[in-house]
């Protein structure tokens, strides 16, 4: 029978020491994102949550051999202002765009890994009242290794509540998919390209050196910003001024692994739209983009088209739209997929009002504390 060991990674420095291990690890997993490697968490450590009370949960078998991670930290969720509730977050999840939170376990060790993981939970429930886990991949089976880290019949309150993702599964070729869109998308998008092209000159540029990429940033971050002012509201980068941060650091990171993605349409040597992404594991995730409300109409579209084929012609099976479904995304061929957020509670008296009480914590009456405060919603 194996033996395995749970540890708590408290310290900058092990997570650090970490990464080898770590990225031998994801890479064995079921479902490797780009929002799981070491470099992700890194990033966001640095940049937005700096003085984070980390609480990384490490399961090693009998050789020491790294078979298991749960990335949470420890923050205070505080209800009613006056109620106050030590939680458990993933880390990276705040002021990031990271979606599709999961455990790491070795395939095959997930039954007996997660019962240690969740006797160590309830051996130490000095650390955690509460756990909120939002824009879990239902798909992927994410949801059930999440919640079995935590035994059921310990919990006073375990509530799951909708999420919706969308994706593009790509064809072989460009041609392709052309064909799969309906005859009238397929002419709009070709009129719009053309009425442009009619006044002006095109071009995609991507992001491939260091010394570029602050020039690339910045476009995104300005165009973002002007498309959101346009309808009247302030736009991610401006409500959430560390994503900028966390952005920065992080898109370095990536573009040394060759997993960033970075796109800038020019017309007429004029950036005018901008797409920003990660490709990892043959998944091209789209974070954000940008465009210039007074360039002519479709432009966004045009952008969109190029980075698609982009992605077909260098072999990537998915563009993913990440949270959120809608008629626009429909329109690209994206399907739906299902997800969740999950909140739940030990068992113990303070934790009575939130399961007695329809109250999620993305609600008003509960202050999620740091680093999920230092920002705003759309107002």
């Amino acid at each position: 029978m194996n033996a395995f060991l749970v540890h708590a990674v408290r310290s900058r420095e092990e997570v650090m020491v970490l990464r080898q291990e770590w990225e031998a690890l994801l890479s064995k997993v079921d479902s490797p994102s780009i929002f799981l490697t070491w470099e992700w968490m890194v990033s966001w450590l640095e940049t937005v949550f700096r003085e984070t009370e980390l609480f990384i949960l490490t399961v090693r078998d009998s050789r020491g051999n790294l078979v298991a991670l749960a990335p949470f930290y420890q923050t205070i969720f505080t209800l009613f202002s006056c109620l106050r509730y030590k939680t458990l977050r993933f880390v990276g999840d705040c002021h990031s765009g990271a979606e599709y939170p999961d455990i790491l376990i070795i395939p095959g060790l997930e039954s007996a890994v997660l019962k240690e993981i969740s006797n160590y939970l309830f051996q130490n429930t000095n650390y955690w009242d509460c756990a909120w886990l939002p824009n879990i991949g239902t798909w992927s089976e994410s949801h059930h290794r999440l919640a079995g880290c935590f035994e059921p019949t310990k919990l006073l309150f375990s509530r799951m509540s909708e999420r919706t993702f969308s994706h593009i599964v790509l064809p072989a070729t460009y041609e392709e998919y052309l064909q799969r869109l309906s005859r009238n998308r397929r002419s709009l998008l070709g009129r719009q390209e053309r009425a442009v092209l009619r006044k002006s000159s095109i071009d995609i540029s991507i992001c491939e050196t260091s010394e570029e990429l602050d020039e690339h940033l910045e476009q995104l971050f300005c165009l973002h910003k002007k498309r959101w002012q346009w309808v009247g509201q302030e736009g991610a980068f401006v409500r959430r001024p560390l994503m900028k941060n966390f952005y920065r650091k992080m898109a370095l990171r990536a573009l040394e692994n060759g997993w960033l993605a970075l796109f800038s349409l020019h017309m007429d040597g004029v950036v005018v739209a901008s797409q920003y992404g990660y490709v990892y594991n043959n998944v091209f995730s789209q974070l954000q983009e940008g465009f210039e409300p007074q360039a002519p109409a479709g432009i966004g579209n045009i952008l969109r088209k190029h980075v698609i084929r982009w992605c077909i012609e260098n072999k990537i099976q998915e563009y993913d739209f990440l949270g959120g479904y809608s008629e626009h995304k429909k329109r690209w061929l994206a399907e739906k997929r299902s997800g969740c957020h999950l909140f739940l509670g030990r068992k113990c008296i303070k934790n009575l009002f939130f399961a007695l009480l329809p109250i999620q914590p993305s609600g008003r009456y509960v202050n999620q504390g740091i680093p999920a405060i230092l920002g705003s919603s759309h107002g």
